[in-house]
């Protein structure tokens, strides 16, 4: 389906450079009609596309975008960030290429949705929210499950003391990929590869979004960051990967890990209160419905409910892309709920997991 624009709504010129399966999930959604998903004031015009071959690049834009004709193919990223007609670019690269790709695209004068994780150091990330600060551009790490609609609801019960004083969570993302050849992107220490750096993303964000976020704690970011990693065999990328933090205003706790060798959890977040739990329902990047299930007490028994947030339109990843055009109509540099402060501190925090957990930092350095 084309993506209409009414005579009120704000339309995006995206350019896509890379054209993997993100990209391709990225592009589809974006292409749905917004007033399926209730969005009235903001479009989305696909105008380019780049590979490292232009070949590659004309055939992604036959095979997934539908106003095809409208799309230059560019077979360096340096000519998509000089066309003229490309207002953000939407990185999708493999995890060691952003920082060069964002940085170049940030000198061009374009905005910027780069996918997650955004840099592969704290240090990468510093410098290019301070490139465009200067160069008043926007830029945004691209972890689409922020906006999705299940967060703020989840959100209100959490801050507004449904189940009491929070005081841990565990937040896990596991997928078992099987048994992949060792040249693939998750095995491949000189693209980053492993479950920190790919799936990390979603486990860190659910203390993010229920502690760091949480009134009471004012900001506050973790601190006694202990981690364990188990290497894979294979070819030495961190397979699985486990750490706890403490939220020292909140006396409260996150046990978070990844892996890419593990079957995936049903209920893969679970918040724990005084008075109760709430738990997600889902795999940890888009959960669907989530259970608040409330301790029996002298003067009531146990309880649980369950409010369900399914994403009928897409897989949910427009709801970001909607977020980064109010953006660019008002002149922002930065999305509420995508900060850049939240991104430095989850870069540092895996600075301090991969340290201290032994990881060879110049397999991606």
């Amino acid at each position: 389906m084309s993506n209409p624009s009414s005579t009120n709504s704000y339309t995006v010129k995206w350019g896509i450079i890379s054209t993997g399966l993100i990209a391709e999930s990225f592009v589809k959604d974006i292409q749905l009609n917004p007033a399926e998903r209730g969005t009235t004031d903001i479009a989305h015009k696909i105008t380019a596309v780049a590979s490292r071959s232009l070949d590659k690049a004309q055939s992604f834009i036959e095979q997934h975008i539908v106003d095809k004709d409208t799309v230059t193919p560019y077979g360096t990223y340096q000519d998509l960030f000089d066309d003229p007609n490309v207002q953000c670019v939407y990185i999708g690269t493999p995890h060691p290429q952003h920082y060069e790709n964002v940085k170049d695209a940030l000198n061009a004068g374009k905005n910027v949705l780069c996918e997650k994780p955004f840099t592969i150091s704290a240090k990468q990330a510093t410098e290019l929210f301070a490139l465009a600060k200067q160069k008043e551009l926007f830029v945004m790490e691209a972890v689409w499950t922020r906006f999705q609609p299940i967060v703020e609801p989840a959100q209100k019960v959490v801050f507004g003391g449904e189940i009491g004083e929070i005081k841990r969570i565990d937040s896990r993302f596991d997928k078992d990929f099987g048994d992949l050849p060792h040249e693939h992107r998750l095995l491949n220490p000189s693209l980053a590869g492993g479950a920190l750096f790919d799936l990390g993303p979603y486990s860190f964000l659910w203390p993010t979004l229920f502690l760091f976020q949480h009134p009471k704690n004012g900001r506050t970011p973790p601190t006694d960051i202990s981690p364990s990693i188990i290497f894979d065999p294979r070819t030495g990328v961190d397979g699985i990967t486990s750490y706890i933090m403490k939220y020292e205003k909140l006396g409260a706790q996150a046990t978070v890990s990844c892996s890419i060798s593990t079957p995936t959890a049903p209920n893969s977040i679970v918040v724990t209160g005084t008075l109760g739990t709430l738990t997600l329902h889902g795999i940890s990047c888009y959960p669907n419905s989530f259970t608040i299930h409330l301790f029996a007490t002298d003067h009531s028994p146990e309880k649980s409910t369950t409010r369900n947030y399914p994403i009928t339109s897409g897989r949910g990843m427009h709801w970001q892309a909607d977020a980064v055009g109010r953006c660019l109509r008002d002149g922002k540099l930065e999305e509420e709920k995508m900060k850049w402060e939240e991104t430095e501190m989850q870069q540092k925090v895996f600075d301090e997991v991969r340290i201290g957990g032994g990881w060879n930092w110049s397999l991606t350095e």
